[in-house]
């Protein structure tokens, strides 16, 4: 995976942030799901952060991005990386060249657990306990859902779907007011 910047011009604009109330980002909120996965999963998409009574931030530790990527950094097997949280992403997408790859997938031969620290512009962090397990054997399973499954990428830390699975995690748009100041951040 290689970033890059895309024009202003042909960017789009976030249908969130056109909304006459709740524009001020979203929360996704996703139950847990099992190591072996799950078939499918309902949650919610909760628009607003703390403008309602199912949007409040609560004890959430917020991790202020850059608001010129909109990217926090990840510490990780003693390196520091840029990184996003990203719930369009079916995996966790990162690099290590000390797990077996299937392909584009990590593929070890038991689940591997990890440690990794989120820290925001600002300094606040957030230390995650995760694990990555073999991408054959999930995809064995008849589930399409996966809180292990995690693939290469180089140079970057995308945070993708099995992160959200369990928390509810807030995602405050650029330069919109909220109860724990202007985004951009991400807070779980």
């Amino acid at each position: 995976m290689t970033a890059y910047t895309q024009p202003v011009a042909q960017q789009v604009t976030n249908p969130v942030s056109q909304f006459a109330f709740d524009n001020n980002g979203v929360v996704i909120d996703l139950p847990a799901v099992s190591d072996t996965g799950t078939q499918s999963v309902s949650g919610s998409m909760i628009f607003g952060i703390g403008t309602q009574a199912d949007n409040v931030l609560g004890g959430a530790d917020v991790l202020k991005a850059s608001s010129a990527t909109g990217y926090i950094t990840t510490s990780f097997n003693g390196g520091n990386t840029q990184s996003f949280l990203d719930s369009g992403s079916n995996g966790l997408f990162f690099s290590n060249s000390t797990l077996p790859s299937c392909g584009s997938w990590f593929c070890p031969p038991s689940p591997q657990a990890f440690n990794a620290t989120l820290q925001g512009t600002s300094g606040a962090t957030n230390t995650l306990s995760f694990s990555v397990g073999n991408a054959n054997t999930l995809f064995a399973t008849s589930n399409y859902a996966f809180d292990n499954l995690a693939g290469t990428a180089c140079g970057i830390f995308d945070w993708g779907l099995p992160l959200f699975f369990g928390r509810r995690i807030f995602t405050a748009i650029d330069s919109r007011a909220t109860p724990a100041g202007p985004g951009p951040y991400y807070a779980f």
